[in-house]
């Protein structure tokens, strides 16, 4: 007898207490599958790239083993909810496929009543996702950070090589003498080009190149030197001479360019509910100091505007705000997928699960698609941020009663026919505009 055959006998005689556990053992096996193939591709593309330190830069493995240990909660903050559309629908149309769900119907049980596993298996999954994304997604990235501000500054001192022109970011460093134990320098010349309006050329007797852990940063301590500094746009020429005189670099400088300290993905809920509160109080100091005409509070380097401010308080909100919003896909989608799953046994055969696969990427770039857009606009202040996160969630959540309710009721076979349904009203419509 084949294990399909058996599972419909089975069905028959005890639909009730089986079903549940059939259905979940289908979607759990298809949702590992879908998790390890997300993890593998996400983690592959970072292995490529964190190949080329230990190959170019020379940095430990020990080390480049932490980063990806500290990347992968990231990934899995995206993967979980793609692996549950995808487990769910894949399970689904493998069912609909062998016209199990032919057998379903036939003994009397309702789809409705599989929602039930789908719901059981969306809250199991969203409570774990709640976990990566409120505990275990934070620390994470704080080691991340960590562990990358460790491998700059070790990289700042030991990447200089004496009596060479050496290149950190947009810093071009000269020196006779390097000390690798304390970072002592001796005879500097540094090109610093980070300021497009102006060049500055420090020429120093000795200095020092130390870190700085709390806020990141990379000091180099310049002793009894000049600094010839030249402006692009009036042609200027300044000559300044320093006992002393220091250089901060964020490690973040030496690619792309990063405020300093803690980032808001490193931040617990606390900790960004602080931040963002903090940044209100002087977002109001700021507007009460505008309109009284004094002067301005000290503002951080990147946060010289009251448009910077609002725009930090809103990436403080959606960090806040995702915490909660794409946790809750998992749900969504455990339903979502389900209608989307069932397919008609003749369409399995010709398309088999690719059909499933290419209708679960296309929920989860458009689902993730109207995120970035939302979170867009949210910055730019046209929508608040809390619609900006939960309106894709809302959105595919109605569209998931929609579809169950119909394929419940028997309007629709599969989420197929209803396109084909929808497809033949929107061409009538059209046809009779045509003809009028």
């Amino acid at each position: 007898m084949r294990p399909t055959l058996l599972k419909s006998l089975l069905l028959r005689l005890f639909p009730i207490k089986i079903l549940p556990r059939y259905i979940l053992s289908e979607i759990f096996q298809f949702f590992l599958i879908s998790l390890f193939v997300f993890l593998s591709i996400l983690v592959t593309g970072k292995m490529l790239r964190l190949t080329s330190l230990v190959v170019n830069k020379g940095v430990e493995l020990t080390q480049i083993l932490t980063i990806l240990g500290s990347i992968v909660p990231s990934f899995l903050e995206i993967a979980l909810p793609m692996s549950v559309l995808l487990g769910v629908m894949l399970a689904f149309g493998r069912i609909s496929g062998d016209s199990e769900i032919t057998v379903i119907r036939a003994s009397g049980v309702s789809l409705h009543s599989l929602i039930v596993p789908c719901a059981i298996f969306g809250l199991i999954t969203t409570t774990i996702a709640l976990g990566v994304s409120i505990y275990l997604r934070p620390i994470a990235n704080h080691a991340l950070e960590s562990a990358l501000f460790d491998i700059a500054s070790s990289r700042s001192t030991a990447g200089l090589t004496a009596g060479v022109f050496n290149k950190l970011g947009a810093l071009t460093i000269y020196t006779e003498s390097v000390n690798y134990d304390s970072g002592a320098l001796t005879n500097v010349l540094i090109d610093d080009r980070r300021d497009p309006e102006s060049r500055q050329i420090i020429v120093s007797k000795r200095g020092q190149i130390l870190s700085e852990r709390e806020q990141r940063t990379i000091q180099i301590h310049l002793y009894d030197g000049d600094i010839h500094a030249t402006t692009n746009n009036q042609g200027g020429y300044n000559l300044t001479h320093f006992d002393h005189n220091r250089i901060f670099i964020s490690p973040k400088e030496l690619s792309s360019g990063e405020a300093k300290g803690m980032r808001p993905r490193e931040m617990l809920i606390p900790e960004l509910q602080a931040k963002a509160e903090e940044l209100r109080l002087l977002a109001i100091q700021v507007e009460q100091s505008t309109e009284a005409s004094n002067p301005l509070p000290t503002l951080p380097n990147n946060l010289s505007s009251i448009k910077k401010i609002k725009e930090r308080i809103v990436d403080f909100e959606i960090e806040i705000g995702r915490k909660f919003s794409y946790p809750f896909a998992c749900l969504v989608f455990a339903l979502l997928a389900m209608p989307f799953g069932i397919q008609p046994a003749r369409s399995h055969r010709t398309w088999g699960q690719s059909l499933s696969a290419v209708l679960g990427i296309a929920v989860i770039i458009t689902y993730y698609a109207l995120s970035s857009f939302g979170m867009t606009l949210s910055k730019g202040g046209s929508i608040s941020t809390p619609v900006a996160l939960w309106a894709p969630n809302f959105i595919f959540l109605a569209l998931a009663i929609f579809a169950l309710r119909k394929m419940g009721s028997e309007k629709w076979q599969s989420i197929l026919q209803g396109f084909e349904e929808l497809l033949t009203k929107i061409s009538r419509v059209i046809f009779r505009q045509e003809r009028a």
